[in-house]
């Protein structure tokens, strides 16, 4: 009787903490470039670009520790349309109607060169604002500081307050 109980409390144990950690393995809801500038069309709300290559290893680095925490998970979700690019893919890329291809001689996609404009930093992350004008960042963000720029331009505060200002006054609530 007790080995059968102890099955059961295990399995229980096992079933709940898969249950719990089934929500952050969805992870951030990263679509094709086409479904993303399909969407925008539509409803107009900022964009998210992550911008890796598959040998970069921050990027790896990123994607395991940012962009695997159950806020920023849940923060771009529902403020941002969200988008993976590998800056190597060597397929075309369809982007608010107009196509980017794969450049041999540099070894990377063209979409890459115009979301970076020209600063080709891995990873980068690109804000899309509604209007169109991206903002590109260079470089690994913790959790804290991906935070602040997705609580700055998702959060209406673009072009109401100054970015200055904006990090004097923020406080973080998502972590390191």
């Amino acid at each position: 009787m007790y080995k059968f109980s102890a099955t059961i409390f295990i399995c229980f144990v096992v079933f709940t903490v898969s249950a719990f950690k089934g929500d952050k393995k969805n992870g951030v809801n990263w679509q094709s470039t086409d479904s993303v500038t399909t969407k925008w069309n539509d409803t107009k709300k900022p964009i998210i670009v992550d911008i890796y290559t598959d040998w970069c290893h921050y990027c790896k680095v990123m994607d395991n520790t940012t962009y695997s925490n159950d806020s920023v998970i849940a923060y771009i979700n529902q403020h941002f349309y969200a988008a993976k690019v590998n800056a190597e893919n060597k397929s075309a890329f369809n982007w608010m109607g107009k196509e980017f291809k794969y450049i041999p001689k540099y070894k990377v996609n063209e979409l890459a060169i115009n979301l970076t404009k020209g600063n080709m930093v891995y990873p980068s992350t690109v804000i899309i604002l509604p209007n169109g004008d991206p903002q590109s960042i260079g470089g690994a963000l913790s959790v804290r500081e991906l935070e602040m720029l997705l609580k700055y331009f998702g959060g209406n505060n673009y072009g109401k307050i100054e970015w200055d200002q904006f990090v004097k006054s923020f406080k973080s609530t998502w972590g390191k």
